[in-house]
């Protein structure tokens, strides 16, 4: 993502300096178009982008905004307010946008904008640009911009809309052999947190452990725990345990110290998660 649709999102939104928080790859382009407009083809100018992040942790859905620049060239500018006293200009941008090749299309409104005095117009579009799960780690979701429909609404100084005029709708055809690519978006391990659970015991009975480990984004983990018992530093005894639906209960020998014991458990490597750790402190009282 780049600074620039950031500043779409200002003429947009807010009117303010506003920066995306989540950037992904830079925007796509300068990309040529091909555009029929007043009975013409006219080459008009496109830059596209996305605030896809551009890590995607597993199991977790991006909803991605979308931003279109397009310069309408000057002869075609100075037609719409010369000929057709057009003096203000907004609409919808409908973008044939693909993610993996997918048909992903963008429907964005068009911010209404003033004609200049002389030079091209710019016209800005943003909008929600689609959603994907990240499904495999390693996968980069690959975001790409195509063919688009310019639907322009006309006003005059005064804001009030003017009769249609030719070539309202804009049918533009991406040039070949141009990267269309606008963003993309590697899938990777999801965070992790562990939590343990150990209850004081009496002399000669058996301690037991209650293990959850849960991700950030909702998926139960999978995989192995290592589950250590642990006095004053020195490790006792440790078992590898495998998780059920993100949950272990481990139980260790009957401990006839009385003292103060730790539990320390390690969420091992797994290809969806990262790891974690944590520990909790237990009693063992006499009886």
């Amino acid at each position: 993502m780049s600074r620039w649709v950031g500043a779409v999102t200002t003429a947009v939104l807010v009117g303010a300096a506003l920066a995306l928080v989540a950037p992904a790859t830079a925007a796509s382009g300068p990309l040529a178009y091909t555009c029929s407009v007043l009975g013409n083809s006219r080459g008009f100018t496109v830059v596209a982008d996305t605030d896809a992040p551009l890590r995607l942790p597993f199991g977790a859905t991006v909803a991605a905004n979308a931003a279109v620049r397009i310069t309408v060239p000057e002869d075609v500018t100075t037609a719409f307010r010369d000929v057709f006293g057009v003096r203000k200009i907004d609409g919808t941008a409908d973008v044939a946008a693909t993610v993996d090749g997918a048909a992903t299309p963008w429907s964005l409104p068009i911010a209404r904008v003033d004609l200049p005095a002389s030079g091209p117009l710019t016209l800005d579009a943003y909008g929600a640009g689609g959603s994907f799960v990240g499904s495999k780690v390693g996968t980069v979701h690959r975001v790409a911009t195509g063919n688009l429909t310019a639907t322009l609404a006309f006003y005059d100084a005064n804001g009030v809309p003017l009769s249609p005029v030719r070539g309202t709708a804009v049918v533009c055809t991406l040039n070949a052999g141009q990267d269309a690519a606008v963003d993309a978006v590697e899938v990777v391990k999801d965070r992790t947190a562990t939590k343990v659970r150990a209850r004081d015991i009496s002399r000669g009975d058996k301690p037991k452990a209650r293990i959850t480990i849960t991700s950030e984004h909702g998926k139960r983990p999978k995989g192995t725990v290592r589950v250590a018992l642990r006095r004053k530093g020195t490790e006792l005894r440790s078992k590898k345990v495998a998780l059920e639906r993100g949950t272990a209960t481990v139980k260790f020998a009957r401990l006839t110290d009385k003292g103060r014991y730790a539990v320390e458990v390690k969420y091992l490597k797994h290809k969806n998660f990262r790891r974690s750790k944590t520990k909790d402190a237990f009693r063992v009282g006499g009886r």
